[in-house]
């Protein structure tokens, strides 16, 4: 099963096995506490003798089952990660590995002593699930069982209103992945500004609650941003990545949000409590998706640019406003009962940059990149995204 041959060898207990060889490709292998195989669960208790013999891994995991782990079973290969996920460990003979001192070894935290007195020594270093450690003012813990060298940023104990988390971090000598920042973590630290890496997926309940953040930038890997992440803050404007697929309540509660930029074609469900007031927040969508944002809860918004088209809640027909745009200058051009009553322009942050009663608008001044304008009519308000 998944390249782990298996042996029935006990005549008074059918349903336990051994590991008997490995005849797979993977280089990481992670030996599963219990197999099926003909509709019966066998539990694995024994790692035969040379089982994992001369085949090239890198890292293993063995499960709280085995009990036994016999001569040679991990010999000549190129480990150098061991987890070992049991509270009351096998013996471990000399012969199983190979040379120790290149091996990290994680285990449960409180068993180093029954590691020790089971022969599990000479490893080049421990590592214990649910350890801390804080490296350049941010605390990071080690969660995951199956993955022990990820981390979740777990508390700020830093004085800069500035952070930066990084994608690894280096503790003892090994490089570990941030992958998820977790409950509370930089809550009431009078931050400033945040930047999220790309390695990070998960943003928990209340991480940045209570913070003085003006500006954040969240990585396209995150998928899930929890109950009142951000709340609290002085954001004004946010960018929400495609990867967004679950947005908890109250999120972005308690700011001064006038524009918000979500990039996914198939939107988060949006609770009625994400946000404040809605009706001062414009927001920004791809083309062909104001469909799926409506169905979403995505409502009540002050404009709604979808790509290149804006609707409010009052739609000037777009057939009788013509915008045009050269590097140097916007022109608007209206017919029939329509007349423009002034022109504002926002960069994509949700800046108002400029602001003006004229048709014709100079923006010789601005720098390379893509503004909207909104267009402010007798019979309503629309906008335009354009790039310079």
């Amino acid at each position: 099963v998944d390249g782990i041959e298996y042996t029935i060898t006990s005549l008074t207990n059918p349903t336990t096995v051994e590991v008997s060889d490995y005849v797979g490709t993977s280089n990481a292998v992670v030996i599963p506490n219990t197999v099926t195989n003909n509709n019966i669960i066998y539990t694995v208790t024994t790692i035969g003798d040379a089982a994992f013999r001369d085949n090239n891994l890198i890292s293993v995991t063995i499960p709280d089952s085995v009990t036994t782990i016999g001569d040679f079973a991990f010999a000549n290969n190129e480990l150098t990660s061991v987890i070992s996920e049991s509270l009351d460990p096998a013996t471990l003979f000399s012969t199983i590995f190979d040379d120790r001192s290149v091996i990290d070894l994680s285990i449960p935290i409180g068993t180093t002593e029954v590691y020790q007195m089971a022969g599990w020594t000479g490893f080049n270093t421990v590592l214990f699930f649910d350890e801390t450690f804080i490296v350049d003012g941010i605390e990071y813990t080690i969660t995951s069982l199956t993955n022990p060298t990820t981390v979740e940023v777990s508390d700020y104990t830093g004085i800069s209103t500035t952070v930066s988390i990084p994608t690894t971090v280096t503790y003892g000598s090994i490089s570990f992945t941030i992958t998820s920042i977790g409950t509370a973590a930089f809550r009431d630290n009078e931050l400033t500004s945040v930047t999220i890496p790309d390695s990070v997926t998960t943003i928990s309940d209340f991480a940045f609650w209570g913070n003085k953040l003006t500006s954040i930038i969240i990585s396209d890997s995150v998928e899930t941003i929890g109950f009142s992440t951000f709340r609290n803050n002085e954001l004004t404007s946010i960018t929400i990545p495609d990867s967004v697929t679950s947005i908890g309540d109250y999120a972005f509660f308690g700011n001064e949000l006038t524009s918000v930029i979500s990039e996914s074609l198939d939107p988060a469900t949006l609770l009625s409590n994400v946000f404040d007031d809605r009706s001062v927040i414009d927001l920004s969508i791809p083309a062909s998706t104001i469909e799926a944002y409506q169905t979403a809860g995505w409502t009540g918004f002050n404009f709604v640019t979808e790509d290149n088209v804006l609707s409010g809640t009052e739609n000037t027909p777009l057939e009788n406003l013509i915008f045009t745009s050269t590097t140097n200058t916007i022109v608007i051009l209206t017919t029939g009962a329509i007349r423009l009553e002034n022109i504002s322009l926002y960069n994509m942050s949700g800046q108002q940059i400029l602001i003006s009663k004229q048709a014709e608008v100079s923006i010789n001044h601005l720098a390379s990149g893509t503004y909207v304008a909104k267009l402010t009519t007798n019979l309503g308000t629309v906008a335009k995204k354009f790039a310079k």
